[in-house]
């Protein structure tokens, strides 16, 4: 059953209510709206995919009519814009939306590029550096496909000393399993979260074939460099993609330095931005701000749900709106056009 906000959702745009009432705020409301997304992808069995569903943000048909949306009734804008806002420039217009992409998986140039570009819609794509070129699959993605795929019931975590329990083996279960794990990894210093990878690999007993490998595939430079020549920005999600407040000091510098290094290498641009990896309360402190600030990043996005009021009071702890996979099109229209409200 829908909820009493997607009720609401529902209700206020079958009657025109909710862009009358979007138009109005924007007349007495000045603000920065960014649209966190991750994956998206042409079609999706949920009862088959390999990897971590929460991950994908919407299918190909539904992000082309989020987009369109954005275009007919937002202005988009770019870090480009915002920075140069924050140095004194032009104010951002009315209704600034930006679109950002988290972790550059390959359905981002494949999936997602093309419906940007046929809608006029530019978006900054985050990537970590060093997965980017590899075959190999993301940290979060290949604990979910662990514990899908293994064969035991139980596994032990010795170094966050937990017992993990499939219960009756069933996708669901199996399924929250994995987010109970990546939620604790998420908490504990980085050297732990790594040992316990190497507790799961060891004993799930799961090899990755290529066919499965494909469905988490990260960009390559070439698809980086073509989206950057389509008019869209990269930035930085670190090189490993850590919680980088739960790294050392010296980590957390090379991890923002070499990553901002890496896209400048390859794309002949710097990146201005940054989206700190989870980008949750506990993912981002001041040493990680301080940080950020020093790698010569001008703005930064966490993955905290709001708007970003102007002028930007906190440049390095932007707000983002997140698209979910189950985000409904009066949902998204209500939370972009009612966020006080809907987001």
């Amino acid at each position: 059953m829908p909820g009493k906000r997607e009720l609401a959702a529902r209700v206020l745009a079958s009657f025109g209510i909710t862009r009358a009432a979007g138009a109005a705020r924007s007349r007495l409301v000045r603000d920065l709206r960014v649209l966190a997304y991750h994956r998206v992808l042409p079609h999706l069995d949920e009862a088959t995919y390999p990897f971590d569903l929460e991950l994908v943000s919407a299918l190909e048909a539904e992000f082309d009519w989020q987009m369109a949306y954005v275009a007919r009734h937002f202005v988009p804008v770019t870090c480009a814009q915002v920075a140069a806002t924050l140095a004194g420039g032009p104010l951002l217009p009315r209704r600034a939306v930006m679109v950002t992409f988290d972790d550059g998986f390959r359905d981002n140039h494949d999936v997602a590029l093309p419906v940007l570009r046929r809608r006029g819609v530019p978006a900054v794509f985050f990537v970590s550096t060093g997965y980017v070129g590899t075959h190999a699959v993301f940290w979060f993605d290949r604990i979910v496909h662990l514990l899908l795929r293994t064969s035991l019931r139980t596994l032990r975590l010795e170094a966050i000393d937990v017992d993990v329990h499939l219960g009756d083996g069933t996708p669901a279960a199996r399924r929250a399993a994995a987010a109970n794990v990546l939620s604790r990894l998420k908490r504990v210093d980085d050297v732990v979260r790594l040992r316990v990878l190497e507790e799961l690999d060891t004993q799930a007993g799961v090899a990755l074939d290529d066919a499965t490998r494909a469905a988490s595939e990260p960009m390559t430079w070439d698809h980086v460099r073509a989206l950057n020549a389509a008019g869209m920005e990269i930035g930085s999600h670190t090189v490993s993609h850590p919680i980088l407040a739960r790294t050392a000091p010296a980590t957390m510098r090379a991890e923002l330095e070499q990553s901002k290094a890496d896209i400048e290498r390859e794309t002949g641009q710097a990146p201005l931005a940054l989206a700190y990896p989870v980008g949750g309360v506990s993912a981002v402190d001041d040493a990680v701000i301080a940080a950020t600030s020093a790698a010569g990043y001008q703005i930064a996005f966490t993955y905290r749900s709001g708007v970003n009021p102007l002028p930007i009071a906190a440049p390095l702890l932007l707000k983002r709106l997140h698209v979910e996979r189950y985000t409904t099109r009066p949902m998204f229209e209500a939370a972009l056009q009612l966020p006080s409200v809907f987001a």
